[in-house]
């Protein structure tokens, strides 16, 4: 903190950061600490604090700590503290879309039965919308592989004994769901266990599509077989009055465990309690490698007291969640994917649901350990959800083109150190499944449940190759992908290595043949260098200048990705779209809606999703993007996946640069400190705004995370500038006359590149951009 009072145009002073302001600034937050060797250093240095250690981590030198914010500056230089960052929370999951046949459908499902499916892979039907023969399951059924034996850990809302968990043909004892834990920190005394009915689907939903093996009865006539059967013909089977319908997962005869890490009340999970989870697997496992027994040692294995194991023979982790990071590799739950390998278990990781533009995946999907699963969509799937919920017989009129194409929804590689990001693809798009009231049916989609297929893939193969590794089985399924099954021109960043292909992964494994080791990037300062090194350009255009492209015969559910320097001082982009011109006659495209483009404008935010202008555009249009933050913007420009046939479009885009903004004052910030500013703020004013840039922004790898906080006696904090963003701008409307207190936090500042402070820039103005 800077004590020098020079009076810079009657306005501006430096001030100290008083105990009290700091305090309300940062209020006593949750954080998360990189230790700097040992954490023992680190947990004495929250103590002397007045601090509470939540969590002290095994597999990574971290520990999670409550603060008081008088002290976080101090703190973040302790003896024993590396790096001090917010412990994130990271939202719960969800489906892109979903839909309920009990609820919507009403009475469709009267004297609806479930049976068993039978042994041997020859009677096993298609499962529904030919997930399980798109991936080859149905070949390793046939060969007498359905997972017995093989435990995947659900880490996500909890898990429910769902009425699919049959044992059919399954060589291995029940149960499937074999209990589970819940780990939310300062969990409310009520919160439901996490196989309770009372949870939220999501994870009940992961846990069917890993292990259902069952078939649902419904009286033929029925609107849902028919719609079924007219797009995915073999997915019903004639049963005299009825009509039988599989739930099948991947590895129907394997066994689940539950770690729960969000609430049944709502709302996202610290990252800690994630970090949490993942090490709690981890020991079962070594637990298991150790040679302690594989028993209950506590719970009574009733839905609300579930069975709590101290030793699992845990090879496949689902983990369909994810949230931002500002160190991609090096984030904790990221560094811990690497641990969750070296111990020999598969993490698979959804992607997110954040596309279609570039560098959308979260972490721990940007962990190197991780497989990290995108979701591609079939017209089959999607037909049928729009005959189903929307309007009946209009599936084919809204989904035109046939092939299979990555999901529009589906988050993007690569990542800010320069890897491809995205492993492979499965299915995502509107999924057969079931939720936390066990009964039947949801349909949903999200990259969410194109993840536990991959995580069911994995649990086939660890049952068939019980020692192989973590790593062996991941690299398997991704380097045996099939690159040519989707139809849409999908590259790297988009499927990945292509779409999960199990007996080709088999015959890897069988063979050994899998390549070793886990994927790198250039992990370089800069981004831009980054992903250059993977052949990716960065435009920078300049004030005034202009880029052109013609993006040439996009297929339905192609993207055109351009990536954009953005600079401190851009102030607009500008997106001319002209010369649409569709292969087909209007006759020949989509009858709904024309064939036409999806365009999505990511701001420079990597490993999350900022959409900053979008949408279908189908005649000459501009989009106009003002004040983008710094790093890389990228446009998505998609041939619409709606469409019937290829289009083309003629791309121009502009830019102008300005000054920035008068400038109010510059410096550098220790990680965790504070500088302080005093600014003068007349009487009359229309709007004031601060706008704080740094040079390790989202263009620098890593990203510092500066926060801006305002405050003044009459109206109190502001604190829209502490965000993620880069730069973090704050606009007060008709502000309060008299003295404003401006404050740069140094939430997390890496010292990575650039020495141990980060260097920025504070400007302000007012309505009429005057400098205040």
């Amino acid at each position: 903190m800077k004590r020098s009072s020079p009076v810079i145009g009657g306005l501006l002073v430096l001030l100290a950061v008083s105990g009290s302001v700091q305090a309300a600034v940062s209020g006593g937050e949750a954080v998360l600490i990189q230790c700097d060797g040992n954490c023992s250093k680190a947990v004495k240095a929250v103590r002397k604090a007045g601090g509470t250690v939540t969590r002290e981590f095994k597999y990574v030198d971290a520990i999670a700590a409550t603060v008081p914010g008088a002290k976080r500056g101090a703190l973040s230089r302790a003896s024993g503290v590396s790096v001090l960052m917010k412990d994130v929370i990271v939202d719960a999951p969800a489906a892109v879309r979903e839909a309920s046949l009990e609820g919507d459908m009403a009475g469709k499902l009267a004297g609806a039965a479930v049976a068993s499916v039978s042994a041997g892979g020859e009677n096993l039907p298609e499962d529904l919308l030919f997930n399980l023969p798109m991936m080859g399951a149905d070949v390793m059924f046939g060969a007498g592989f359905m997972g017995d034996g093989a435990i995947t850990a659900i880490i996500d809302s909890g898990t429910v004994a769902h009425g699919s968990f049959l044992r059919g043909g399954c060589q291995s004892a029940e149960p499937t769901l074999l209990g589970g834990e819940t780990w939310i920190g300062g969990a409310d005394p009520t919160e439901p266990s996490a196989t309770s009915p009372l949870n939220g689907n999501h994870g009940s939903e992961v846990g069917t599509v890993i292990a259902a093996n069952a078939l649902y009865s419904w009286p033929t006539g029925h609107i849902v077989p028919q719609v079924i059967s007219t797009h995915a013909p073999g997915s019903i089977i004639p049963n005299g009055a009825t009509q039988l319908m599989p739930m099948i997962g991947v590895a129907p005869c394997s066994h689940l465990y539950a770690l729960k890490v969000f609430s049944a009340f709502g709302g996202g999970a610290p990252t800690s309690d994630v970090v949490a989870a993942m090490e709690r697997a981890i020991d079962l496992k070594l637990n298991f490698d150790a040679g302690m027994p594989s028993v209950p040692v506590s719970g009574s294995g009733a839905p609300e007291d579930p069975f709590v194991y101290d030793s699992l023979n845990i090879t496949t982790v689902n983990m369909s969640l994810g949230g931002a990071t500002l160190f991609a590799t090096q984030d904790f739950d990221d560094l811990l994917t690497e641990a969750m390998v070296d111990a020999g278990i598969t993490l698979v990781n959804s992607a997110g649901n954040e596309g279609h533009s570039a560098m959308t995946g979260g972490s721990a999907g940007t962990g190197r350990g991780s497989l990290t699963a995108g979701a591609a969509s079939t017209a089959a799937h999607e037909r049928i959800y729009v005959d189903l919920f929307l309007a009946n017989g209009f599936g084919t009129l809204y989904r035109a083109s046939e092939h299979t194409q990555t999901a529009t929804f589906s988050s993007r590689g690569p990542s800010a150190d320069g890897r491809i990001s995205t492993d492979a693809v499965a299915n995502g798009d509107s999924i057969w499944m079931g939720g936390a009231n066990g009964g039947c049916c949801l349909i949903g989609s999200g990259t969410s449940f194109s993840a536990p297929q991959i995580a069911g893939a994995s649990a086939l193969l660890h049952a068939a190759f019980p020692d192989a590794t973590g790593e062996e089985v991941r690299n398997a399924l991704v380097y045996s992908a099939n690159p040519n099954l989707l139809g849409d021109n999908s590259g790297p960043i988009d499927q990945g290595n292509g779409f999960i292909d199990i007996p080709a992964a088999y015959t890897m494994l069988a063979t050994d043949s899998v390549p070793a080791g886990l994927p790198t990037g250039a992990a370089g300062a800069s981004v831009t260098d980054n992903i250059e090194a993977l052949g990716f350009e960065v435009i920078s255009i300049g004030n005034g200048g202009s880029y052109t492209v013609t993006l040439e015969d996009l297929a339905p559910g192609q993207v055109g990705h351009i990536f954009l320097a953005s600079h401190k001082n851009t102030e607009q982009f500008s997106i001319s779209l002209s010369n649409l011109s569709p292969a087909l006659p209007p006759g020949q495209q989509n009858q709904l809606f024309g064939d036409d483009l999806f365009v999505h404008v990511q701001d420079a935010i990597t490993s999350d999703e900022a959409v900053i202008a979008s949408g279908f555009i189908n005649a000459d249009t501009v989009l106009t993007v003002d004040n983008p933050q710094s790093g890389i913007v990228r446009v998505g420009i998609m041939g619409d996946w709606t469409n019937a046939g290829t289009i083309s479009v003629d791309v121009e885009i502009t830019e102008v640069r300005g000054s920035g903004g008068p400038k109010l004052a510059g410096g550098k910030v220790a990680h965790g400190g504070f500088d302080g500013y005093l600014v003068n703020i007349p009487a009359g004013l229309g709007s004031a705004t601060f706008e704080l840039s740094w040079n390790n922004d989202w263009g620098s790898f890593p990203t510092d995370d500066l926060d801006l906080v305002l405050w003044n006696a009459v109206y109190g904090f502001n604190f829209d500038g502490a965000t993620f963003a880069s730069p973090e701008r704050a606009t007060l409307v008709a502000p309060e006359p008299g003295i404003w207190e401006v404050y740069v936090d140094g939430f997390t500042v890496w010292g990575v590149h650039g020495g141990p402070r980060s260097k920025y820039q504070l400007h302000a103005w007012d309505q009429d951009g005057n400098a205040l």
